[in-house]
C-alpha cells in the first residue's frame, strides 16, 4: 500500500533532508525521489504493521466486547421471553379468576334471590294462613247460620204442609173464589181499558192498550197526542216508517195481523183497523216527510176498512191538507199483497210489481208500503218506493210516513 497524499510525501522529504544532509554525495547512484520512495515504503510498511497490530488488538477487543454484549442480549432476550411467558400465564390466570369471580357473583345473586323468594313465600304463607283462619271462622259462622235456617225451613215446611192440606181440603171453595175474582177483574177491565186513544185521559204520546167495541182481548197501539198541524191529538197510529228497519214486503197474513213494534216501524193490522172503524165515524190523518226535513199532511174526514171477506176494502171521505190528494183514487179499492192479488188489473199483480202492499187501483198515485229508499239511493222501477205523487211526484221516495185514525166526536 502506497501513501499518495502530496502533503504526506512533502513531509517525508523534509524529514529525509534533515536526517540525511550528507546524502548529496550519493546523488549519482540514487536520486532523491528514489530514496524518498524507499524510505516511504519502509515507513509505510512500519506504520502498516503497527496499524495492523493495533487494529488486530482493537478488533479482538471489540469482538470480545461484542461477544459479551451478544451474551447479555441473549440473556435479556431469554429474560424477556420468560417475562412474556409469565405475563401470559398471569393473563390466563386473571381470566380464569375473573370467570370464577363472575360465577361466584352469579351464585351469590341466585342465592340472594332464593332467600328473598323464600321470605316472600313465607309472608304469603302467613297471609294465606291468616286468611284461611278468617275464612274458617266465617265458614263456621255460616254453617251455624245455615243450621238455624234449616231448622227454620223445617218449621216453615211443616206449616206449609198444614196449609197445603187445608187447601186440598178446601180446593172446591178456593177455585170458586178464584173464578169469582176473575169475573170481577174482567168486568172492571172493561172500564179500565178504553176503546181508543181518543178516549184516554192522557196527553202524552206512547204505547197504550185499547179494546175497541166487540173485541175480547185488548191490543197495544201507539197513541199520538201531538198537535200535528193544529189538528189536535188522540190519534191511533196504524202505519209508521222512518228508517227502513222493517221490511214491508209481507204476505196477506202478516198484513192482516200486523207486524213490527208499535214503538218503531210497524203496521198495526187490517183486522184491527176493521174492528176499530166498523162502528161510528172515523177520520184519517197522513203525515209525510221528505229527505230535506219538510213535512206535509193529508186529512180525510171519514175512514173505514171492510172485513176480510170484503178484502179489507178502503172507504174514505173528503180530502183537506197540504200534501195533495193522492189517495182518493184508491177509494173503494181492495187491499192486495204479493200472495193475494185483489187489484182490478187482470194481467198484473201490482203488489208484486211494486214490492209492497196497498189499496191498488187502476191508477197508482200513492204507495206508502213500498220499498224504502234512503236519500240518493237509486230506484229500480217507475213509481217504485214510498210515494205520494201529488206532493213529490212519482219518482221521489219519501223519508218517513205516519198513518193515523181517530174517532170523530160528531
Amino acid at each position: 500500500m502506497r501513501f499518495q497524499n502530496p502533503l504526506f510525501q512533502v513531509l517525508c522529504l523534509v524529514i529525509t533532508v534533515i536526517l540525511y544532509p550528507t546524502a548529496t554525495a550519493d546523488h549519482d547512484a540514487f536520486s532523491i525521489d528514489t530514496y524518498i520512495n524507499y524510505k516511504m515504503q519502509n515507513l509505510e510498511q512500519t506504520i502498516m504493521r503497527k496499524l495492523e497490530t493495533h487494529l488486530e488488538q482493537h478488533s479482538n477487543h471489540v469482538i470480545e466486547k461484542l461477544a459479551a454484549l451478544t451474551t447479555k442480549v441473549q440473556q435479556i432476550a431469554d429474560s424477556n421471553q420468560n417475562l412474556r411467558n409469565i405475563t401470559d400465564n398471569l393473563l390466563v390466570g386473571q381470566r380464569e379468576l375473573q370467570q370464577q369471580l363472575t360465577s361466584v357473583k352469579d351464585d351469590l345473586q341466585y342465592h340472594r334471590s332464593k332467600v328473598e323468594q323464600e321470605k316472600a313465600n313465607e309472608k304469603e304463607f302467613h297471609k294465606f294462613q291468616n286468611s284461611t283462619n278468617a275464612q274458617h271462622e266465617e265458614v263456621i259462622e255460616t254453617l251455624a247460620a245455615l243450621t238455624t235456617n234449616v231448622q227454620q225451613l223445617a218449621e216453615s215446611f211443616k206449616n206449609l204442609q198444614k196449609i197445603s192440606d187445608n187447601l186440598v181440603a178446601n180446593q172446591p171453595q178456593v177455585e170458586q173464589q178464584l173464578t169469582n175474582i176473575n169475573n170481577v177483574l174482567y168486568e172492571n177491565s172493561k172500564t179500565l181499558i178504553l176503546p181508543s186513544c181518543a178516549t184516554l185521559n192522557i196527553n202524552e204520546t206512547g204505547a197504550y192498550s185499547i179494546r175497541p167495541a166487540g173485541v175480547v182481548e185488548p191490543f197495544l197501539v201507539l197513541c199520538d197526542f201531538e198537535d200535528n198541524f193544529e189538528l189536535g191529538g188522540g190519534w191511533t197510529v196504524f202505519q209508521r216508517r222512518f228508517n227502513g228497519a222493517v221490511n214491508f214486503y209481507r204476505n196477506w197474513t202478516m198484513y192482516k195481523n200486523g207486524f213490527g213494534d208499535v214503538n218503531g216501524e210497524h203496521w198495526l193490522g187490517l183486522e184491527k183497523l176493521h174492528v176499530m172503524t166498523r162502528s161510528g165515524r172515523h177520520e184519517m190523518l197522513v203525515i209525510l216527510e221528505n229527505h230535506e226535513g219538510n213535512t206535509t199532511y193529508a186529512l180525510y174526514d171519514s175512514f173505514q176498512i171492510g172485513s176480510e171477506a170484503e178484502k179489507y176494502k178502503l172507504t174514505i171521505g173528503n180530502y183537506s191538507g197540504t200534501a195533495g190528494d193522492s189517495l182518493s183514487c184508491s177509494n173503494g179499492a181492495n187491499f192486495s199483497t204479493f200472495d193475494q192479488d185483489n187489484d182490478p188489473i187482470s194481467d198484473l199483480n201490482r203488489a208484486q210489481d211494486k214490492s209492497g202492499a196497498w189499496w191498488f187501483n187502476a191508477y197508482l198515485f200513492s204507495h206508502l208500503n213500498g220499498t224504502y229508499r234512503r236519500k240518493g239511493e237509486r230506484r229500480i222501477t217507475f213509481r217504485e218506493g214510498v210515494i205520494w205523487v201529488n206532493w213529490k211526484g212519482p219518482i221521489y221516495s219519501l223519508k218517513s210516513t205516519k198513518m193515523m185514525v181517530r174517532r170523530r166526536s160528531e
